[in-house]
């Protein structure tokens, strides 16, 4: 797996690309079952924008490190982007 960036334990969320037009996202909070936080959502979110905005990447799969994807990760991201949805 390439790694497109330098990834350290300390990361929230890992990018790699196992395969050409293919970007992986890992949620990167193993101690807390990958957990969803504030932090975790904005660096998700970042990612995921710079992956869909890559003209050479047609795949992105979001999973989870260690042995869990995210016990809260679709019904928060789900809230959290209807929160960003609202007209002010």
């Amino acid at each position: 797996m390439e790694d497109i960036q330098n990834s350290s334990a300390d990361e929230l969320v890992i990018v790699s690309t196992p395969a050409v037009g293919v970007r992986v996202l890992a949620l990167n909070r193993p101690s807390k079952r990958n957990a969803l936080s504030g932090a975790l959502i904005k660096d998700f979110l970042e990612k995921l924008s710079a992956a869909a905005a890559d003209a050479l990447i047609g795949a992105i799969v979001i999973t989870g490190t260690d042995t869990c994807f995210s016990g809260t990760a679709l019904i928060r991201l789900d809230i959290y982007l209807r929160v960003l949805a609202r007209p002010n």
